[in-house]
């Protein structure tokens, strides 16, 4: 088990081992979208700068809200992830 847990806000200079850590993630794992499963590391760093955008509400897709991705860390490894949202959406 882990003696240090944390939770970080996703911020642009994500690197590497996050990106490992989400490809491990199905793309459907517990009914939950992980957009990245599969995708290539470059795309991953070009994705990043879209996510917090989207943190500060800039750039949002139709019928999209504010959200922002938090990584859980347990001593010091990413090993999961969670959003929050501005609202409830359909």
């Amino acid at each position: 088990m882990f003696n240090n847990m944390k939770v970080i806000e996703l911020n642009e200079d994500d690197g590497v081992e996050v990106y490992n850590m989400l490809q491990r993630i199905g793309a459907n794992e517990n009914a939950f979208n992980n957009e990245v499963y599969g995708m290539e590391y470059e795309r991953y760093k070009e994705w990043l700068p879209v996510q917090c955008a989207w943190a500060r509400g800039e750039q949002l897709p139709e019928g999209y809200v504010r959200q922002w991705t938090y990584w859980l860390y347990g001593d010091s490894i990413p090993i999961g992830y969670g959003k929050l949202r501005e609202k409830v959406t359909e």
